[in-house]
């Protein structure tokens, strides 16, 4: 437990650092403590708790739907790294980009005082949206580490990986578009 939290302080004043030793010694026990704590933590920020009819076993139970679905959702998108590295020859880091991936979700914590900042009026609300998008630059900058270290990738390759699942999905839409259109028009709809 120790390293969990040694790791999770570091991660966010030494990133690189701190990357590095987890790709040395990656564990993946730890990365799905720090992944689920995260996630849970987000999920109790956004629930809504209603002062009389609130309901522990219900937020219980939806903070665990919520944790397993996104680790469920982490797996996944590891798994399409990891075959998707293989056009680069570089698989069989699985372990490596899931537990850097793990620790590099750790800003989103800070998801909550930025939020706060927004209930302060228009300027409060200007440095909040501020705040956010430096706080998502930060987090995509340790995704992109974390596939950079994990799969000994150079910074283009990187950039390319981290972009292919949008250009697959913005493909896919539009021919799932394409394909509805044609059958709507086949049956005169």
């Amino acid at each position: 437990m120790r390293n969990i939290s040694t790791n999770f302080y570091n991660i966010i004043f030494n990133p690189k650092q701190t990357l590095e030793n987890l790709r040395d010694h990656p564990d993946i026990s730890s990365a799905i403590v720090v992944f689920s704590f995260v996630v849970f933590f987000r999920f109790t920020l956004n629930y809504d708790f209603q002062p009389y009819s609130f309901n522990i076993f219900g937020y219980l139970f939806s903070g665990l739907f919520a944790v397993v679905g996104a680790l469920i959702g982490w797996f996944l998108l590891g798994l399409f790294f990891e075959f998707s590295a293989k056009i680069f020859g570089k698989s069989g880091n699985l372990e490596k980009f899931l537990c850097l991936s793990a620790y590099a979700t750790i800003p989103w914590i800070f998801t909550a005082p930025v939020n706060i900042l927004k209930t302060s009026g228009a300027i409060g609300y200007f440095f909040s949206v501020i705040l956010q998008l430096l706080l998502y630059f930060w987090i995509i900058y340790l995704f992109a580490k974390s596939l950079q270290l994990a799969y000994d990738l150079s910074f283009s390759r990187v950039v390319m990986l981290i972009f292919l699942p949008f250009i697959a999905s913005l493909f896919a839409f539009s021919w799932a578009i394409g394909i509805i259109s044609k059958i709507a028009y086949m049956f005169g709809m």
